[in-house]
């Protein structure tokens, strides 16, 4: 049983503490922030972490911090485990450097069940177009804060769409491929009172051909998460949302429906898979630099 350590306490900090606290081989949970909190015992300096011996670090603070704090772990630890909070940075950096630590970056959404079957699904077959559509409401999505307060409304802090919903760019390069060629509008366009991007168009084209078409905003009433998918001989319809996959083959239609998911448990099963040295499933960081990269391209539209 070794010590963890998670860097910040805001909303995702906390889903990682409880989802840690539930695996019983974890000795102690320490958490690096200036809140006072009686549930984890705390540091308030990165210079504290060796005081503590952590064999496992998580940085789930602001996205733009990621990048310093992550060149000060690589420098003064080795060999251990650390996962950086989605997105990897706020910005795309050139690693020069050589990773002195077992590194990989939160896009749980790899967990989630229907993103495994669709990714057996897709095995072999011969993908035309992709319709990705990921739209919800800002000031529901944290309770008890002021959505005008959080990161997500701060362009400065690693807010906007682009960033925070980036799990929908990584499972397109995952399960599609890189981007070759392609348009995107990226711009606030709403009346919500951030300074931050809350909507994204984008148009590509990958190395196989699939054509894609990705639509992600901040400011959709409704909760819809949904990818639609056409091969040869096959359409599929993916509900994130309500938990359901339709395909289309063979002039049968087939249905599944998956268990309604509670929100920990992609994380939970994240990094329980990380702790086993299960890794297959994970986002690796050169996968999530290239992630970051395209996200690059797309800003300086």
């Amino acid at each position: 049983m070794k010590n963890v350590l998670i860097i910040g306490y805001g909303s995702i900090g906390k889903v990682h503490a409880k989802v840690l606290s539930e695996l019983k081989f974890i000795k102690k949970i320490y958490i690096l922030t200036s809140q006072r909190i009686t549930k984890y015992s705390t540091i308030s300096k990165i210079s504290q972490i060796k005081e503590i011996n952590p064999f496992y670090i998580v940085m789930a603070n602001e996205t733009s911090l990621h990048y310093e704090q992550f060149l000060y772990l690589n420098k003064n630890f080795a060999n251990i485990k650390i996962l950086i909070e989605k997105p990897i940075f706020h910005k795309y950096y050139k690693l020069n450097t050589s990773i002195n630590n077992q590194v990989y970056v939160g896009y749980n959404l790899r967990f989630h069940p229907i993103i495994l079957f669709l990714k057996k699904l897709l095995q072999n077959k011969k993908i035309l177009s992709v319709n990705i559509f990921c739209g919800s409401y800002l000031p529901n999505w944290r309770k008890n804060r002021n959505y005008e307060d959080t990161s997500s409304a701060k362009k400065i802090k690693g807010g906007g769409v682009l960033l925070d919903l980036s799990h929908e760019m990584d499972y397109v390069l995952l399960l599609f491929g890189k981007i070759n060629n392609f348009f995107a509008i990226n711009k606030k366009i709403s009346k919500l009172k951030i300074d931050s991007d809350d909507f994204l168009n984008f148009i590509g084209i990958t190395q196989t051909k699939v054509q894609i078409n990705l639509s992600l905003n901040y400011f959709s009433l409704i909760n819809r998460r949904k990818i639609i998918i056409d091969c040869d001989n096959m359409h599929i319809i993916v509900d994130l949302i309500n938990n359901k996959i339709n395909y289309y083959k063979n002039k049968k239609i087939i249905s599944k429906k998956f268990n309604k998911l509670n929100k920990y448990y992609t994380y939970k099963k994240m990094h329980y898979d990380y702790l086993m040295n299960k890794t297959n499933n994970l986002c690796s960081i050169n996968e999530a630099l290239l992630t970051m990269k395209l996200i690059e391209k797309i800003k300086s539209k």
